[in-house]
């Protein structure tokens, strides 16, 4: 069995091997992959090595790279001691970009696919993991006054399941028209343009004067930081789920200290493994809660997928999204015909 596999060689040295897989190794299956999701941000970082020396990724981005982390398939064959999966499942997992994969079947990242989910809107489910995590490290209360900033695919997810956790009002902002539009869709009750706009003194007169409870930074932006916390009232909460690469320059005495700020880091990796009195909520239930939103349609996803690939055209898609990104949402990669 031979895959086509997306392969990182070196700072943007992309390629497109196609390799034999070799014999599939015990607790594993072989998925023969129909979609995959882009993480636009993330995955174009790793491409670029636009990270420093010192970076946490490179814990992470070690040559040959495989590039991609969701994609949703077909079980092909099973190997020893696989228990719980058969040929013909539909899965959803972890692997890279890819038209086959071997995927361990004690990984936390494979799921299957609940009947009735279209394998393009599945392959969503790690970004979506990513953004409910942040909203549940959030603590968000009835009536709180929530801003979203940054309406890429991490930014659109925050805010559904920010509006699910009762966040009143709920504020969309983006530079970009059409992503504005997107939330809005979603439930999102006022979509800001910063560029034109003035979007303190509007969140302000949205609650009295006193600004955002919490704000969900996803710009991936390192410069949009300042301006986004005089958007938050003394007290609040700024989650950092934007992941930017670069220095952000604050005055922390007078933005952060004075004003009692709380800067939180929701990284996915906060999720852990869960299931204890501290942390309910780990990789596995917060993967299987968004894959049963999705086919219930309470998590929107189709209306987010804004451009499609075929799987052999990555690099395509990376050239596309590395010359504008503003206009991307949700970007797919077909190997195969979905399924549902």
């Amino acid at each position: 069995m031979k895959t086509l596999r997306a392969m990182l060689l070196g700072p943007n040295h992309l390629v497109m091997e196609d390799v034999e897989m070799g014999e599939l190794p015990a607790d594993h299956i072989l998925v023969e992959n129909t979609a995959g999701s882009i993480s636009t941000g993330t995955e174009l970082t790793c491409l670029t090595t636009t990270f420093a020396s010192t970076s946490k990724y490179l814990t992470w981005v070690k040559y040959p790279f495989p590039m991609g982390y969701g994609a949703s398939g077909r079980v092909l064959a099973v190997g020893k001691g696989v228990s719980g999966y058969a040929v013909g499942d539909r899965v959803v997992h972890g692997g890279g970009h890819a038209s086959h994969n071997f995927v361990n079947t004690k990984d936390q990242n494979l799921y299957k696919i609940p009947d009735g989910l279209g394998d393009e809107e599945a392959s969503f489910w790690h970004l979506a993991r990513t953004s409910l995590n942040a909203v549940r490290m959030a603590g968000i209360g009835l009536g709180d006054c929530v801003v979203v900033a940054g309406l890429g695919i991490i930014g659109q997810f925050a805010a559904q399941f920010v509006r699910m956790n009762g966040a009143e009002p709920l504020v969309a902002l983006d530079l970009a028209k059409g992503r504005r539009e997107m939330a809005a869709r979603a439930g999102a009750a006022v979509c800001i343009d910063p560029a034109s706009q003035d979007a303190k003194a509007l969140i302000k007169g949205m609650n009295q004067g006193r600004g955002a409870d919490i704000l969900f930074d996803a710009t991936g932006s390192p410069k949009a930081l300042p301006g986004l916390l005089g958007l938050v009232r003394d007290q609040g909460k700024i989650m950092l789920t934007g992941s930017p690469i670069g220095d952000t320059a604050l005055n922390m005495n007078e933005d952060v200290v004075w004003r009692m700020l709380k800067l939180i880091g929701a990284h996915e990796m906060a999720q852990g493994d869960g299931d204890t009195d501290r942390s309910p909520w780990g990789y596995q239930r917060n993967g299987e809660l968004v894959l049963n939103m999705m086919r219930s349609g309470k998590l929107m996803v189709g209306p987010l997928i804004t451009h499609r690939f075929p799987g052999p055209d990555l690099p395509k898609a990376y050239e596309f999204l590395k010359a504008d990104r503003t206009q991307a949402v949700g970007v797919v990669l077909n190997w195969k015909p979905a399924s549902k």
